[in-house]
């Protein structure tokens, strides 16, 4: 993604969210860029994030490689605790991913999860994912 392209992204995306979040851009390479944001953003917007910037170049229908990478503390769903609490996952799209509305993300030892966006509270672990764990490179 490019420069312009990127602008034009986070300019749609800060329209409709009420979280924009981010806090400085650097680029890192040519047409890569590091996108900072405020430690208030939660998980939910983060997922919004790498969802919309996957996306955001609709008309050509090109896809774009984001990831984005979240710090859990700890996890309850449905009263027990997840297997990612206090772990940093590495949240993208999966490449086969035909309903736009939903991400994924994988734990550093390797587990892969599906966010939906539909609905609350409707992690879902999978078998497996596309992308290996990458450490986010401070």
């Amino acid at each position: 993604m490019d420069k312009e392209q990127l602008k034009k992204a986070i300019d749609s995306f800060s329209d409709i969210s009420e979280n924009e979040g981010i806090t400085s851009i650097t680029p890192e390479g040519d047409n890569q860029f590091r996108l900072t944001f405020n430690p208030s953003l939660d998980y939910i917007g983060m997922c919004y994030w790498v969802n919309s910037l996957t996306y955001s170049d609709e008309s050509v229908q090109r896809r774009f490689l984001v990831r984005g990478w979240y710090p859990f503390g700890e996890v309850q769903l449905n009263g027990e605790l997840q297997p990612f609490c206090n772990q940093t996952v590495m949240i993208y799209v999966d490449k086969d991913d035909t309903e736009h509305d939903n991400v994924s993300f994988v734990t550093p030892d390797g587990k892969h999860y599906l966010q939906p966006f539909s609905i609350g509270n409707n992690l879902k672990p999978l078998d497996s994912g596309n992308e290996k764990y990458i450490p986010m490179n401070e």
